[in-house]
């Protein structure tokens, strides 16, 4: 639809004209299908940026993505809230025609279906290991830290608690965690292989300062098995069935604003 389209359907505000998108996301069959059946479909609104965020790619945001799409000849980008979801009636739309002025790429239409797939369908802990590690801000603050310039590097962060098996334990009982840091190999593999070592080593580091006692020479509530850097090309189907991704959810409980987190 035209810009004076999206206004026109209250989808945009007037003075937002030009500057945020409606795009269509419901499937093609629910599209195409009668009204009386699927009587509405689903828009999210797209807002123009001019540069993309690393930490806000590859679906690593649940509740934020950037995307990049096609204007003709020239690149755009755009930024999406899950909030801003909605449905309209698919009669409204009849008298329209579709705008093809913005064109999204496989790559980037695959990562939006995640990303909508990725807000119902997020990682759980056990309620127990989330205390821990939300007691931990020192802990949040150094990951953080750590990952947050390394957005175009690193696409995911995966957890393996107790070797898969995530229950609640007692207080004076340890978890075992094993961190996996997925880097990407589609720019610059060896700049994101290094790169993905040293916030690895950074990692090990912060979680033996927080959670090992070096009096005792014991860790106490959560025990960093390993902390290991592993390519996009190298996991297997297996292991991204096994392991659990960890989400920005994790990071709401930090005394500073809230920043986007790495999640796949």
């Amino acid at each position: 639809m035209t810009g004076d389209d999206a206004v026109t359907l209250k989808l945009v505000a007037p003075e937002k004209k030009g500057l945020e998108i409606p795009i269509i996301i419901s499937h093609d069959c629910d599209i195409s299908n009668n009204p009386e059946v699927e009587p509405e479909i689903e828009i999210i609104i797209g807002t123009i940026i001019t540069a993309i965020d690393g930490n806000c790619t590859h679906s690593k945001n649940a509740r934020k993505l950037h995307l990049s799409a096609k204007h003709g000849d020239t690149d755009a980008h755009f930024e999406l809230w899950a909030t801003s979801k909605q449905s309209i009636s698919k009669q409204s739309l009849l008298p329209l025609q579709p705008d093809y002025g913005f064109k999204l790429l496989g790559k980037e239409l695959l990562t939006l279906q995640r990303w909508l797939a990725a807000r119902y369908h997020r990682s759980a802990f056990p309620d127990e290991f989330d205390r821990r590690l939300k007691e931990q801000k020192g802990l949040y603050k150094a990951i953080f830290k750590t990952l947050k310039p390394l957005g175009q590097h690193i696409i995911a962060v995966f957890f393996d608690i107790d070797n898969g098996e995530n229950v609640e334990k007692e207080a004076d009982d340890l978890y075992l965690l094993d961190i996996y840091l997925l880097y990407s190999t589609e720019i610059n593999p060896l700049a994101a292989e290094a790169a993905t070592q040293k916030a690895a080593q950074s990692i090990s580091e912060a979680f033996k300062k927080f959670c090992f006692n070096a009096d005792s020479g014991s860790w106490q509530n959560i025990e960093l098995v390993g902390c290991q850097p592993i390519a996009d090309e190298v996991i297997t189907y297996a292991q991204s069935q096994q392991l659990k991704k960890w989400n920005i959810d994790y990071l709401s409980f930090r005394d500073d604003p809230v920043q986007p987190l790495l999640t796949y």
